[in-house]
């Protein structure tokens, strides 16, 4: 299998991902994609297409929606329900709360920041971080869904 191959529920998921990223986007990306979203009618030519589009407004509704939904998530801190911290994995997941990127984040303002800054987490409903550290065995952390 060649390495540039996907996953076919990743085929599958793209289109959608693809056009959340452009609503989050705004107006100027639907605009760009052009007749993606916003068909020509059989009788424009290329100026009254161009006209067309231009008068045409969008409205974002989706990307204030999910703002909407990120202030309601975080409106109170998250409690943790952690094993105890004197057994291997307890250990691990108490060191991850309270360092999420190794740079000494708690993994509360981690998942904020993750949520409030990156759209296309938002978008597409998905997030995933990759940690590489030389010499030291850590935790893979990743969020999904």
């Amino acid at each position: 299998m060649p390495v540039d191959s996907t996953h076919p529920d990743y085929d599958a998921s793209l289109p959608a991902w693809l056009r959340a990223r452009d609503v989050f986007a705004g107006e100027d990306a639907v605009k760009t994609a052009a007749e993606k979203y916003l068909p020509r009618l059989d009788c424009q030519d290329d100026k009254e297409y161009l006209a067309y589009k231009n008068r045409a407004s969008f409205f974002n509704a989706s990307a204030r929606t999910a703002d909407g939904f990120v202030g309601l998530i975080f409106r109170r801190d998250p409690t943790f329900k952690l094993p105890d911290a004197g057994a291997g994995v307890g250990a691990a997941l108490t060191e991850f709360v309270e360092d999420a990127d190794m740079l000494g984040t708690s993994l509360t303002a981690f998942t904020k920041k993750t949520r409030h800054g990156n759209r296309q987490c938002r978008s597409c409903r998905h997030a995933g971080r990759l940690e590489r550290e030389s010499g030291a065995t850590r935790l893979c952390r990743c969020l999904f869904r």
